[in-house]
């Protein structure tokens, strides 16, 4: 619904005061639920948020993002809410980051139910599969073993 890279926003949006462009993101949630409500089956909320901090910056809070995906399962609970990141498997520079991402999110208990990943190729790289699986694999069983202590610290 929404990307959190700012080059990949329009213009307009970037000229509104805080309050403007609070209810302006309200709108958008409202009026995409009301055009989609029990037709999806997920939401990307706010792609790629560990590249750009654009709707926390134009708020000036630090936790908008939560903010949408709250409003947005409050809206339609139907479809499952995803965070969304690329350079987490093919490469890993990301992994640490999203890992404490997802975590931070579901703790927040904002509606997160699934994470995506994807690669950006170059026409020249052929993937390498060993190298994804093991990030990957790493990636989950970190993810596992973190959602194992955080379910019992509560």
């Amino acid at each position: 619904m929404f990307w959190a890279v700012p080059f990949n926003n329009p213009e307009w949006v970037k000229g509104l005061s805080v309050q403007e462009f609070k209810t302006t993101v309200d709108d958008r949630i409202a009026y995409m639920t009301a055009q989609t409500k029990n037709k999806l089956a997920h939401w990307d909320v706010n792609n790629e948020l560990l590249h750009g901090y654009f709707y926390e910056e134009h708020s000036g809070n630090p936790l908008y993002t939560e903010h949408m995906f709250r409003e947005i399962h409050r809206a339609d609970p139907k479809p499952t809410l995803f965070l969304n990141e690329y350079n987490v498997v093919k490469s890993g520079e990301m992994t640490q980051s999203y890992l404490t991402q997802i975590l931070k999110f579901k703790a927040a208990n904002v509606g997160l139910g699934g994470v995506g990943v994807q690669s950006h190729l170059n026409d020249y790289e052929e993937p390498n599969p060993d190298s994804i699986y093991q990030d990957f694999a790493l990636m989950t069983s970190t993810c596992s073993d973190r959602k194992t202590k955080l379910e019992n610290q509560f």
